[in-house]
């Protein structure tokens, strides 16, 4: 049976009144760390600094100056759904439950895609939606020579076979290295994501001591990047905050269940560029409403986020992808 819009059902965000949804909604590291850029639009540019110079000049020299030629990077906002039928006697029997959980499945999948396609898509960016590409993924602006910010291709990109023991210790520590020899290195704005299929390796992680550099247990609280509103408990590796996310693995397009090699990447959340449209719901959870069917007692329960990301600098990150 064909799907007939109706009109008299509003967009209304399913976050509201749920404590499971708002636990479940937090997991996508993306959304939770990204710097929000409000879109009106289906893109928006943000301009990017090229810097500026600077010079020893005798007194009464005249000032160097130099021509400085500022890019911008280009979000693309591209619409995330998911829909679900709902029979009268759900609705009736449990409304809260029933509707509380298909929310909460459709957020679960949403959150592990759209981290996929921040951090782990190895293709350029492609306006095919079929391609499953719509952002220029952490992992693949790593790859690729970016002419504006004076990056070169694999420049903070490294791989390597397993990060166990004190070998893994040395590849840990250049990876890190690498971000924090960069001019976009900030202590207080660091943070690290990293697939859960690592958490053994980390914990087998030694110093040249022989000790254990990395402990599972709650050592931090760290602020969601809107208003400070809200905060996550989490693990620290290096002093920095260890986040864990099933979508911190590579695939060829974005995907709930990703297959590809685990990733471990560091860097500066002011350049995770999370794009939203307002009209879409301003808070990191997607909307959701219920549409009657006609001729049936059934409802159509649909969901959507619309968001776009991009990275700022290549170099406010570094990628480190475990071939293990």
């Amino acid at each position: 049976m064909a799907i007939i819009n109706r009109n008299e059902s509003s967009w209304i965000p399913v976050i509201i009144g749920s404590e499971t949804l708002t636990k479940v909604a937090v997991q996508s590291a993306a959304e939770f760390l990204g710097a929000r850029i409000p879109m009106t639009s289906n893109a928006r540019q943000t301009p990017r600094d090229a810097g500026v110079g600077a010079a020893l000049a005798a007194n009464g020299d005249a000032y160097s100056g130099e021509n400085i030629t500022d890019d911008v990077v280009t979000l693309k906002t591209f619409k995330w759904t998911g829909s679900v039928g709902l029979t009268d006697e759900d609705l009736h029997d449990a409304p809260q439950n029933i509707v509380a959980v298909r929310a909460a499945g459709f957020l679960r999948t949403y959150n592990v895609t759209f981290d996929n396609a921040v951090f782990g898509v190895t293709g350029a960016q492609s306006d095919t939606v079929a391609n499953g590409r719509p952002y220029e993924s952490v992992y693949n602006a790593v790859l690729t020579a970016d002419s504006g910010a004076s990056y070169t291709a694999s420049a903070n990109y490294a791989s390597s076979a397993s990060i166990a023991g004190t070998g893994g210790y040395a590849t840990l520590n250049t990876w890190l290295s690498v971000y924090e020899t960069s001019d976009y290195f900030d202590p207080d704005r660091s943070f690290i994501v990293a697939h859960p299929s690592l958490k053994a390796e980390l914990r087998g992680v030694v110093d040249k001591n022989g000790r254990p550099i990395f402990d599972d247990m709650v050592q931090g609280t760290v602020n969601g990047y809107v208003d400070e509103a809200s905060s996550r408990d989490v693990p620290n590796l290096f002093g920095c905050p260890l986040f864990f996310s099933k979508g911190a693995k590579t695939a060829a397009a974005a995907t709930n269940a990703p297959g590809g090699n685990p990733l471990l990447i560091v860097g500066n959340r002011d350049h995770l560029l999370v794009g939203y449209n307002s009209s879409y719901g301003t808070s990191a959870d997607p909307a959701g409403r219920i549409v009657e069917q006609p001729n049936a007692d059934v409802s159509l329960m649909m969901f959507r986020s619309r968001r776009a990301f991009h990275v700022g600098f290549p170099q406010a990150f570094s990628v480190l992808e475990v071939t293990s």
